[in-house]
C-alpha cells in the first residue's frame, strides 16, 4: 500500500517501513562488516535509476506535463523565429504566380486595376513598413505588384498601367 509507513514510505514485507528513497531508514553499519560507504553507493544507485533531474523539480519522462509545456513553448518560439523566412518564401511564390498570370493574359493594365480594387476593398496598407512585411505579410503588397506589372509591360513592349490619382504621402 503506497504511503503506508510513518514517514510516507511503503511498508516493507518484513514488517518494517521503507523510506521514500527506497532505503530501510537505518543509518550506519548493517550487520557484520557493513559500512557507510555501502549506504552512499545504494543511495547513488537509487538517484541514478530515477535520473539526474529527479528530486530537483526536473521532468524525468516525456509524458510529464512540464515536458509538454516546454515542447509547446519551443514550437511557439520556433514558429515565430521561422515566420520571416516562411513569409519570404510565400511572397516569392506569389510573385511567381503574378508573373505567370501576366504572361498568360498579357494584360498588365487589367492586372494593376485588379490589384487596386483588391487593395481598396481589403483596406490594405499600400506602403507597409519593412518589418511588418517581413513578419506578417505572406503576399507582396499591392504597390509592389503594380510596379512589377509596369516593369513587365516595359520589358514586353506593351502599354502598362497608368498611375491613378496623386502619389501617396510617406
Amino acid at each position: 500500500m503506497p504511503g503506508g509507513g510513518p514517514d510516507g514510505g511503503d511498508l516493507d514485507p518484513g514488517g518494517g517501513s521503507r523510506g521514500s528513497d527506497g532505503s530501510d531508514g537505518s543509518r550506519g553499519s548493517r550487520g557484520s562488516g557493513g559500512s557507510d560507504d555501502s549506504d552512499d553507493r545504494s543511495q547513488d544507485a537509487a538517484a541514478t535509476r530515477r535520473g539526474p533531474a529527479a528530486g530537483r523539480g526536473g521532468a524525468t519522462a516525456l509524458a510529464d506535463s512540464r515536458c509538454v509545456a516546454l515542447l509547446l513553448m519551443l514550437v511557439t518560439v520556433g514558429s515565430l523565429a521561422a515566420s520571416p523566412v516562411t513569409n519570404l518564401v510565400s511572397r516569392r511564390i506569389e510573385a511567381s504566380a503574378d508573373r505567370f498570370s501576366l504572361e498568360l493574359t498579357r494584360d498588365p493594365a487589367d492586372f494593376a486595376a485588379m490589384q487596386r480594387r483588391l487593395a481598396v476593398s481589403n483596406v490594405s496598407d499600400l506602403r507597409p513598413r519593412w518589418y511588418r512585411t517581413a513578419l506578417y505579410q505572406s503576399h507582396p503588397d499591392p504597390a509592389w505588384r503594380i510596379a512589377m506589372a509596369r516593369a513587365w509591360a516595359e520589358q514586353h513592349d506593351l502599354p502598362g498601367p497608368q498611375p491613378v490619382g496623386r502619389p501617396l504621402p510617406r
